[in-house]
């Protein structure tokens, strides 16, 4: 159990006559039936607990959704710089088929070695 009001509970007037209203009518079908003992659950909603609650789990979802989207943005680093490792690969090998000449983008040849081709990488 949570808490304990040793001073009671304060209610709406709305509320209070509506509890007792329940209470009443309660102790009336028990007494009808020929039941002596009766207890009463009262839970309590804790508004301003509630509305505190909720927004520490509408922050942490957002937190979570933040970490996903780095997440998500990593992978695509990281896919990104396998393809330009596979590329540069494919670029070292056709240099060296081609006898150390490359093409260049108008398609002519030109000599030229192994090419030389650096790839940035991002830890992740």
């Amino acid at each position: 159990m949570g808490f304990v009001y040793p001073q009671g509970i304060i209610l709406a007037p709305d509320k209070y006559d509506a509890l007792l209203h329940s209470v009443e009518r309660d102790c009336k079908v028990l007494e009808s039936f020929g039941i002596m003992d009766y207890s009463l659950l009262l839970g309590v909603h804790n508004i301003d607990q509630a509305i505190r609650e909720r927004a520490e789990v509408s922050e942490a979802i957002r937190e979570r959704a933040e970490v996903s989207e780095a997440i998500r943005e990593r992978a695509e680093v990281s896919e990104a710089i396998r393809e330009r490792a596979e590329v540069s690969e494919a670029i070292r090998e056709r240099a060296e088929v081609s006898g150390g000449r490359r093409y260049s983008h108008s398609g002519q040849w030109w000599m030229g070695g192994v090419v030389n081709v650096h790839i940035v990488g991002v830890v992740i």
